[in-house]
């Protein structure tokens, strides 16, 4: 006999209606999301005050080592005072009229010597009516204090004090060409002079773009030093250039001091504004939820680039002390990997380091070439004209040493070949002696120049000037 089974089975052993059992997996999942999201913030909270403290602890570092890294660690008081060379010279640049035809024509002029009869004209109707300009350089020179208000190099108003700045060093870059040729050669080296107090003034802006435009300015110098050192007179005639002129021009030529200090306080200037970029970025100034929202989502990543960048830029400030541009390159740190999430925001923010310290080590490469082409000068005005068969000559009297060629490795000499067409040259930016070829690179980009070439050339010959076109 079969035992019957019972029409209802106990209700612990019943299998749930498909529409509860969904609720309890439902419930389990939803437990499991809030899990996960607490999670989430938990280890978002942690990421973002260890990056918090990090960076904290970084900033401090920087500044117990006695280095500026915020923006109020750069305020200077007083800066419009009168006893500001930046402030006199700012005004000087101020003072140029700009507006008319007259200033058409001389900012388009592209001037070689010798000169033409029409840029002589233009140039001494600008020069002429520059006077007042020109004497609040002169004034500003015999200040010591060169210290920049507070700048903002990415708004325009501000980037348009650096365009007066440099029209104001045209101006006296083509005085210098007309008084050459005038035969004013005194006249000519203060002018130069003049240019390169520019650029020590700009150089003293604590901003990465403040060093390249100080840089920029020392190659207009070393050009129209260049221009005229082929026959530049030497001597003690009211218009000849003085030997105490010649030795305060190599002098000022062959000190790397300023332009290395320029390229550090460019560097810190630079670091100095990347981590603010990034704490704007973080603090932020909109109102409202979604802003508040976003910024506690990025905060603790845009640490975390604040303090790469931050340490990147660290590592390059002694860069631009090394002994030359090999060396400088090994050791400038290499930009974020562009397939690395946590780096993200660095590879915007942080700027290519290494162009800027080729430049840094050309112009100083470029400001040895010229000292020597002006003591080769010097040497030759003294000696019937002939050069001599080898630099080493040129020392003690015109040159204390023979300045060095940065651009290439181990520590060697500028170079220096005789004969007809005698020139001075570097090894450039491939860093191989190809014997003076001015030939162009093969991985020349842009526009033609003397760095594009397998050596920098410079000729103790005069040129024919270029053709028009």
């Amino acid at each position: 006999m079969m035992v019957p089974m019972p029409t209802d089975a106990p209700k612990d052993h019943q299998t749930p209606p498909p529409d509860k059992a969904k609720g309890r997996w439902g419930r389990i999942f939803g437990r499991f999301c809030l899990v996960l999201a607490l999670a989430v913030v938990a280890v978002h909270g942690i990421w973002s005050i260890v990056e918090s403290r990090l960076l904290d602890n970084q900033i401090a570092s920087i500044r117990a080592a006695g280095e500026p890294i915020l923006p109020e660690d750069f305020a200077v008081a007083n800066v419009d005072a009168p006893d500001n060379a930046v402030t006199q010279l700012l005004a000087a640049a101020k003072a140029l009229k700009r507006d008319d035809d007259a200033w058409r024509d001389f900012a388009n002029l592209d001037l070689a010597l010798p000169l033409r009869a029409e840029e002589i004209k233009t140039i001494d109707t600008i020069v002429g009516r520059s006077g007042a300009a020109l004497d609040r350089v002169a004034d500003a020179q015999k200040l010591m204090r060169m210290d920049w208000p507070t700048f903002n190099v990415l708004s325009d108003a501000d980037r348009e004090v650096f365009s007066d700045v440099r029209k104001l060093a045209n101006v006296l870059g083509a005085a210098a060409m007309a008084e050459h040729q005038r035969g004013d050669d005194r006249a000519a080296l203060r002018h130069i002079r003049q240019i390169m107090f520019i650029a020590l003034v700009t150089d003293r802006h604590p901003s990465l773009i403040g060093h390249l435009l100080a840089i920029g300015f020392h190659a207009f110098a070393v050009n129209r030093i260049l221009q005229i050192a082929p026959d530049l007179r030497i001597g003690a005639n009211n218009t000849d250039a003085s030997a105490d002129a010649m030795r305060e021009m190599i002098g000022n030529l062959l000190d790397d001091r300023t332009l290395r200090d320029g390229f550090a306080r460019g560097i810190i200037g630079e670091r100095m504004a990347s981590l603010d970029l990034s704490r704007n970025m973080v603090l932020g100034n909109k109102s409202g939820v979604a802003p508040m929202v976003g910024r506690y989502v990025m905060r603790p990543l845009l640490n975390h680039n604040a303090r790469h960048v931050v340490g990147q830029m660290t590592q390059v400030i002694p860069v631009g002390n090394l002994p030359s541009w090999p060396a400088a390159r090994a050791a400038v740190p290499a930009r974020p990997d562009g397939n690395s999430p946590l780096t993200l925001f660095a590879q915007i923010i942080e700027p290519a380091l290494d162009r800027a310290v080729e430049h840094h080590f050309r112009i100083i490469t470029d400001q040895h070439l010229a000292a020597a082409a002006l003591a080769l000068r010097w040497y030759a005005n003294d000696h019937d004209g002939k050069l001599p068969a080898v630099l080493q000559e040129l020392i003690p009297t015109y040159l204390a040493s023979v300045p060095k060629d940065l651009m290439a490795a181990g520590d060697k000499p500028i170079l220096y070949r005789t004969g007809d067409d005698a020139i001075l040259y570097s090894v450039g930016a491939n860093g191989a002696d190809d014997g003076g070829s001015e030939k162009q690179l093969p991985t020349a980009h842009g526009e033609a120049n003397e760095w594009t070439r397998l050596d920098r050339v410079v000729h103790l010959k005069r040129q024919p000037r270029p053709e028009e076109h």
